[in-house]
């Protein structure tokens, strides 16, 4: 968790919350989706479509 961008997370008001980290954090039972990766790869992966 780093903060101040976990801290965003109080303020989302949208209907699907999907969390990308690497460990769990206390907010996994708020999101639709949990995928426990690590960003770069996860982000890295959809920008070239692997």
């Amino acid at each position: 968790m780093v903060y101040p961008a976990a801290g965003l997370i109080h303020y989302f008001r949208g209907h699907r919350l999907v969390l990308i980290n690497r460990d769990p954090t206390p907010y996994d039972e708020l999101a639709h989706l949990v995928v426990r990766a690590p960003i770069g790869e996860v982000l890295g992966g959809a920008v070239l479509g692997h």
